[in-house]
C-alpha cells in the first residue's frame, strides 16, 4: 500500500469517528440522512481496520515468499 492510500484510509476512518460521535439529528440537511450517515460511518470503522490488517498480512506473506525464493537460488 502506498503512502497516499494509507493517508486517505486514515482520514476516512477519522471522519467516520467524528460522524459517529456527532449528533447529526439537530442539523437540518443531515437530519434526513443522520441514520444513513451513522450506519455508513460504522461500516467504515469496521472495514478500514480490516482492510489495513489484510493488507499487512499480504505484505508479510510476500516478504516470506520472496525471502524463501531467494534462499533457493
Amino acid at each position: 500500500m502506498d503512502r497516499n492510500e494509507l493517508c486517505n484510509l486514515l482520514t476516512l476512518f477519522l471522519v467516520s469517528v467524528v460522524v459517529v460521535n456527532t449528533d447529526l439529528g439537530d442539523v437540518f440537511p443531515m437530519s434526513l440522512f443522520s441514520t444513513l450517515a451513522y450506519l455508513v460511518a460504522l461500516l467504515v470503522m469496521i472495514l478500514v481496520p480490516a482492510y489495513l490488517f489484510a493488507d499487512g498480512i499480504v505484505d508479510i506473506q510476500e516478504l516470506i515468499r520472496s525471502s524463501s525464493d531467494g534462499s533457493r537460488e
